[in-house]
């Protein structure tokens, strides 16, 4: 055979080769992208592995409000090989959340509290055993005097330290995010382990520090389950390790210790004053039995308290105007718009297929910011939740703490702090932007929750 002939075979074959490979790898890819019939409509492009990951904008608010423009109030996306299904609109997220609970009111399984603590307790149960944990929850509440005078006591004395807190920087200006956050989270560590901490105190403010990181990042700790073997990238680009870290942090000094204590407290016979207290009663009692299981807010609060005593919970009925800022503020800054759900079982809902596995977002962003129902959401305007007659009106669509058996657990108590915490700060002070008039960032972060940017402003005695 001459080299020409033979180099013609081998361009031949090459050539042959070149051309099976191509369709084989077309045939997978298409294989491994197309949509299946059925499902919810989606943006097209998906990739191999990656899914529909390159065309998500980091802030997935922004992504999810495009495309509800384009596919409806229900449509889908792949993670990875993860389906991922977004309700959008008060309509739809009640009809799932509500009307369909036994399918769409169940935890997916997360990466990470898989890892941390098995996908159990209040936030990761499902079914019968988060049914369990809420009923057992309200009660230890319920016996704590949760919306009774024992919360608001022990609230009250916590904002009487953070006026005198703020008082001593004298006008200028600061950012009082810190102060703000020690305050709120001492009440809850006051409910959870019957204590509070001081402002200053180096350890607490390293929890804080951590819980905000982990939280801050969760979503992209998330990634692990749509793209396993991420973590074992070096660099550790997507905070699994240093996520991780702080979690072992917060629960070696933090959460152990204390929940040891009161162990200890209840083999020796203490009666409970905390939630933990209530709930590891609560489980060695299971154990026994054998179970498993118009004008300015200020005007409003000066009129109605005066300045001779701090307001207290028997004032709401008479605030109005605050109460109606104080929805206003929870509809215009939505805090945890996107929390996930999963799918207990195959369903048809809205004419759609979702399988069982699915992970799903109802959108509450796509409820408190939609035009239909608040005409110019836009725009910061509390006088909306006031009818003609001047009392106060509550849209269906006002969700803040979302809806059916996932409906916010701490809600009572939220919002008790909201009213208590700004009508006792804006009687004690007038609040200015800093010198040079820059007003706080507008732009948001979001995590699991919702984040400011950092500013500061100036908090002036009113007397």
């Amino acid at each position: 055979m001459s080299l020409l002939s033979l180099l013609t075979s081998v361009m031949d074959t090459s050539t042959v080769v070149l051309f099976v490979a191509v369709f084989v790898l077309s045939f997978w890819w298409l294989l491994s992208t197309r949509r299946p019939p059925g499902l919810p409509p989606g943006p097209g492009l998906r990739l191999p592995i990656l899914g529909h990951v390159h065309l998500l904008n980091p802030d997935l608010r922004k992504t999810f409000a495009e495309w509800r423009k384009v596919y409806g109030d229900v449509f889908s996306f792949y993670q990875g090989r993860q389906l991922v299904v977004v309700f959008s609109g008060y309509e739809t997220i009640r009809e799932a959340l509500v009307k369909n609970a036994d399918c769409f009111a169940v935890r997916p399984k997360s990466y990470w509290a898989d890892v941390c603590y098995k996908n159990m307790g209040i936030s990761g149960a499902s079914g019968v055993q988060n049914k369990e944990q809420r009923i057992i929850s309200l009660e230890i509440l319920g016996k704590l005097g949760m919306g009774k005078n024992w919360l608001q006591v022990h609230i009250r004395e916590e904002i009487t330290d953070l006026l005198k807190a703020i008082e001593s920087y004298k006008g200028q200006e600061t950012d009082l995010s810190n102060l703000i956050h020690v305050s709120f989270s001492n009440n809850i560590c006051g409910i959870l382990f019957g204590e509070r901490f001081a402002y200053d105190d180096p350890m607490f403010l390293a929890w804080l520090k951590a819980i905000e990181e982990n939280l801050y990042y969760a979503f992209q700790i998330e990634a692990m389950r749509f793209l396993p073997g991420l973590e074992h990238i070096p660099t550790d680009p997507f905070r699994w390790h240093k996520t991780l870290e702080q979690y072992k942090f917060i629960e070696d000094t933090m959460l152990k210790p204390r929940i040891q204590a009161h162990i200890e407290a209840y083999n020796k016979g203490d009666d409970y004053t905390d939630f933990i207290g209530g709930y590891i009663q609560e489980i060695f009692r299971q154990k026994e039995k054998g179970i498993h299981t118009d004008g300015s807010p200020y005007r409003k609060v000066r009129r109605v308290i005066g300045t001779d005593r701090a307001p207290n919970m028997n004032d709401r009925p008479e605030m109005t105007y605050v109460e109606a800022f104080i929805r206003e503020t929870l509809r215009f800054w939505v805090n945890a718009p996107l929390v996930p759900h999963g799918v207990a079982y195959d369903t048809k809902f809205k004419g759609f297929f979702i399988p069982q596995g699915t992970l799903v977002f109802p959108n509450f962003e796509s409820v408190l910011h939609d035009p239909a129902a608040w005409g110019d959401p836009e725009n910061f305007r509390p006088e909306r939740f006031i009818g003609p007659d001047g009392k106060l009106v509550k849209p269906d669509e006002f969700v803040p703490f979302a809806l059916g058996r996932r409906e916010c657990l701490g809600k009572r108590l939220a919002e008790m702090e909201l009213f208590l915490y700004i009508t006792s700060l804006i009687q004690r002070f007038k609040f200015l932007p800093p010198e040079n008039g820059q007003l706080p960032p507008t732009e948001t972060d979001l995590g699991i929750v919702v984040s400011n940017r950092p500013f500061k402003l100036r908090a002036i005695p009113r007397f």
